[in-house]
């Protein structure tokens, strides 16, 4: 049985906590947008419109402090989850978004603190961004990029449309820190877990693709070419990025890219 210090044992309860709250999400959504009987729906709409915030916030409030926190307890070994430095500033970036909240979140505060102080400590080992395989990533993602947006052409959704003040809070607000997170959870975390049970690489490569679409449940029937076509290509071109560049910078900037062109047109992509 493979033994774990403290540090890494924490870490991987944090791991599994934010799974769970991502997976409640998504089957939640499922659950209610296309299972629910509608009449039920509407006796407990109230009650389910919180349920729905709550899930929501503690995804989006609980997350920055978690990867903050697992940061902190790997400092010496963030090359085994993809955190390259550039990384780090990227999710301060997304953490800043949080602090409209204050004082109600001080977690995200002090976790906040704690990452800027990280990108100067020199105790902090990060992981190194294979520059050989960068003109490769960049080839493969600019033709995804031209095939997606082929894609979404073909089914009329092309017509970029200047963003209305609801679409600019939710791409401020839930996209953006998503978007950041979400590699941390998937292609950072969840990989060297893997790795530490002794997966193979090439094994670790689809189980985090299969589980970063199974998450998106919430789409299975309301979206289902999304869901069974265009979102199993990404967790498999995200997951590609950052296991051969062994950088989340990459992959992160990839999934904020499309979805930067999901806000833009509209599109059901």
């Amino acid at each position: 049985m493979k033994t774990w210090t403290k540090h890494r044992a924490l870490t991987y309860i944090l791991l599994f906590a934010l799974l769970f709250v991502d997976f409640s999400r998504g089957f939640f959504v499922l659950i209610v947008r296309d299972l629910l009987d509608p009449s039920v729906r509407d006796i407990y709409e109230h009650q389910l419109r919180n349920l729905e915030r709550a899930l929501f916030l503690l995804q989006w409030f609980g997350s920055f402090p978690a990867i903050a926190i697992v940061v902190k307890l790997n400092r010496d070994q963030l090359q085994k989850m993809n955190i390259d430095r550039f990384y780090v500033f990227i999710l301060i970036s997304a953490g800043l978004t949080e602090l409209y909240k204050f004082p109600y979140n001080l977690f995200a505060v002090i976790a906040l603190i704690y990452t800027v102080y990280a990108l100067f400590d020199n105790r902090v080992t990060f992981g190194t961004v294979d520059r050989n395989s960068l003109r490769v990533i960049f080839l493969v993602a600019g033709v995804f990029a031209g095939l997606t947006f082929c894609i979404t052409g073909l089914v009329g959704t092309v017509k970029i449309e200047l963003p209305n003040t609801e679409l600019v809070d939710r791409f401020v607000f839930e996209i953006i820190p998503g978007s950041i997170y979400e590699e941390a959870v998937y292609r950072g975390m969840l990989y060297m877990f893997l790795m530490d049970l002794g997966v193979s690489k090439s094994k670790a490569f689809y189980i985090q693709a299969f589980l970063f679409s199974i998450k998106h449940m919430g789409y299975l029937l309301a979206l289902p070419f999304f869901f069974w076509i265009i979102l199993p290509i990404h967790s498999l071109l995200y997951g590609y990025i950052a296991m051969r560049s062994k950088s989340l910078t990459l992959s992160t900037f990839a999934h904020l890219l499309y979805n930067t062109w999901v806000i833009l047109t509209r599109s059901s992509f």
